[in-house]
Formats: structure tokens, sequence, C-alpha cells
């Protein structure tokens, strides 16, 4: 007889460490339990699986004999570089939000409220920023006009009664710099150093100063040229990583979380989630954002606005609740340098001392009118998808400690 599976029974990763497995356990015993309707066989292995898997010597013969050995010594990995080649969970929250309701009093006049989403197309089509036409369209042009100032310089030379060395040294030159602009452009993506850019402006200065006519004026042109192109290309790869790295988020899916995890939320904070992944087309859920010692637990990114959503009460420990959101945002902000993040805390009724004007970071809402004030705010940019902070929180996600991350399987996720 075949033994069973205790990592899809407790439905864990191999990798996983011993905080994953106990809790995955207490998840999967409450669910199961007989005495709540659980099916008693099945209560019976997970019980078996859990004795195997939390003692360390019998789980590494259990690994030992079912090849899981090289997965449990693989560490988990931290945000880098190569987070990219971890997985995160990408889904499509799918959602029915009923039309508002105008109530009529007369033949001419509506009193109901205008809704806040009114004047936002679902069906328009989604720029992204930074654009990757734009920079193609606007390193294609410093390209050609690099070029002409580049053939009118040497025609200038040649044309002139310049020293024999001088016009003998122009078309060297003009190798010498493509070649150097082309190594700058494509053999790093490192950004150009101030040093480097001053040593060219310098040059191109002298040059104006040293030869008279047009010929100065050209050389260093074609100088200061060839430090904007590089710096162009290098936009412009630049922009074509971010679309290729956040392509899933561009196209299939609008919520995001850690690999291995279930993402949920409690009625009031799921009813305000959905509304506004529905109501504004630009609007990208990531879920338990690891920042700091905590992880920010709902986090929608519109544009290059970031609102960071929790329920009054974390969910577990490492969750932010009312307490922890003011050090979550201020870490989010951090993490998202050039964005603009607010907190919200989504009450079933907020606490008179809890009230806070219209401006603040931390805000304090009720359930019912949270959907509205977060959404007027985010839908400034409700068409824009900001690529570098997607690409940020993604790769968050995928190099962040999942230690606390039990792994399910991939259907039935709501929000």
């Amino acid at each position: 007889m075949t033994e069973p599976n205790y990592y899809k029974i407790l439905q864990i990763s191999p990798a996983a460490q011993l905080p994953e497995i106990r809790q995955a356990y207490r998840r999967r015993v409450r669910d199961t339990h007989p005495d709540a309707g659980g099916d008693p066989e099945q209560f019976h292995a997970i019980q078996e699986a859990y004795e195997i898997l939390s003692n360390a010597t019998r789980r590494l013969e259990y690994d030992t004999e079912h090849g899981h050995k090289r997965l449990v010594k693989r560490g988990p990995r931290t945000p880098g570089r190569h987070a990219k080649t971890r997985k995160v969970k990408a889904w499509r929250v799918k959602t029915s939000v009923a039309e508002p309701k105008t109530t009529r009093t007369s033949d001419t006049e509506d009193i109901a409220a205008r809704p806040w989403f009114i004047d936002i197309n679902p069906q328009k089509r989604l720029r992204h920023n930074p654009s990757i036409w734009l920079r193609t369209a606007a390193t294609t042009g410093i390209v050609a006009t690099w070029l002409i100032v580049g053939v009118s310089l040497i025609t200038a030379v040649e044309a002139t009664q310049a020293a024999p060395a001088v016009r003998a040294l122009v078309i060297p030159y003009a190798l010498a710099i493509t070649a150097a602009s082309a190594i700058a452009s494509f053999h790093t993506m490192r950004p150009i150093r101030p040093a480097t850019a001053a040593v060219a402006l310098a040059a191109a200065i002298a040059a104006i100063w040293s030869i008279d006519g047009a010929s100065g004026i050209l050389l260093g042109l074609h100088l200061a040229l060839s430090i904007l192109m590089a710096w162009c290309v290098r936009r412009l790869r630049h922009t074509i990583r971010l679309r290729a790295a956040v392509r899933s988020a561009l196209r299939e899916y609008n919520a995001f979380g850690p690999a291995g995890t279930r993402p949920s939320a409690d009625r009031r904070t799921g009813a305000v989630l959905r509304t506004l992944l529905e109501r504004i087309p630009s609007a990208r859920l990531f879920v338990r954002v690891p920042v700091g010692p905590h992880r920010a637990e709902y986090t929608v990114v519109c544009g290059k606005r970031v609102a960071v959503i929790t329920p009054p009460l974390p969910r577990t420990s490492t969750d932010t609740g009312a307490e922890q959101l003011p050090y979550a945002v201020n870490d989010v902000s951090q993490l998202l340098l050039g964005t603009q993040v607010r907190g919200y805390v989504v009450w079933p009724s907020p606490p008179i001392d809890q009230l806070s004007g219209t401006d603040a970071i931390i805000r304090h809402v009720a359930s019912h009118d949270a959907a509205s004030e977060i959404g007027r705010w985010l839908a400034d940019e409700p068409y824009t998808l900001h690529l570098p902070t997607l690409r940020r929180l993604r790769d968050r996600l995928a190099g962040g400690d999942n230690a606390m991350s039990p792994r399910t399987s991939d259907n039935a996720v709501s929000v």
C-alpha cells in the first residue's frame, strides 16, 4: 500500500517550516473535526501527518524515502534581484456589485447621491506608466538626432581647412564614441554616474571653446547627445523589463498574494475590496505584503496612489490592525518611493475618538462608506498602471518570508 503524501494532506509545501506546519495542522483539524461534521478518516490522516512532519527525525526519514530531501534543505529567499523567480499567487476577483438605484421624487428631479464611480468607464483601455511607446519614440528621436549631428560633424571637419591631424582623427573619434555609447547603453543596467555625465559635459564645453565655428558646436552637441542617447536607451530597456515582469498583472489578474496562501477577508472588508476592484479598472490588490515586522493585510494600488486597508483587529499576530497600521503605512511609503500612501481602518461604526480630517494619512471609516471614500481618493488615475509600483510589490511578495503562509489549493479563493 502506498504511503499517503503528508504534505498534500496538510496542504503545505515540502519546504514548509515548523511554524507553518503547526498553523496548517490547526486549520485542517478545525475544518475536519468529526464534531464539526468532518470526515473521521481524513481527521485521522491529518493527525498522522502532523506526528510525522512535526518530528525532525521522522520527517527527515520520510523526506529521504519520498524524495523531498532537496526541498527541505532549501531555505527561504530574501527580497532581492532573484525574487522574480519565486512564484506569486495571482487570481482575478470576480464581482457582481449591484448598480445604484436612483430615487425619483418628481418628473424633473433626482435626489439620489451621485455615485463616485459614475464617470469611470470600466471598458476603457488601460495605459502604462512609464509608457513603452513614448519612451520608444523619445529614444528613436534622440538616436536619429545623434546620427544627423555625427554626420554633420564629419562633413564640417572635412570641409574646413583644419589641421590634417584633426581631419584624420574625426573618423576614429566617431567610431570610438559610437562604441562607447553602445557599451553604455547595452552592457549594463546600472545608472549613468554623475561623474561620467560631468566629464562628458566638460569635454563638450572644452570642444566648443577650443574649436572655432560650426565644428566646435557640432562636436560639443555630439558629445552631449551621446550621453543622452545612452540614458534614453537604458530607460527604454528598463521599461521593457518592467512590462515583461508584470505582464500577468496587466492582462489576466487583479489580485496577488504570497505563494501557497488562501487569501480571505471578513464580510465588510471583502465587500469594500470587491467594489474597488470592480469599479476602478486599474486597481490591483496585494494581500499580506510583508513590510517591517508585520504584513500589510490589504494593499490596493491605483496609479501612483496606494491604500493600505485593514480591519480594526488583526487576524494573526503578524497582520496589521488599527494600532499597527501607521507603522505599516510608513514602511509601505519607504518601499514605494514616489507614491502617495494612505491607511484605512474599516469599522462597523468608527469610534468618535478615531474620527480624522479628510487629508489625514490614517483614516477610520465606516464599512458602508469605506468603498466610496477610498474609491474617490484612488480614482485620481483610474486607467493608469504604474509599473514600478506593481513590480516592487510583486517582488516583495515573491521574496518575503513565507513561514506564516500555509499552502492550500489554488481553487476556492475568495476576497
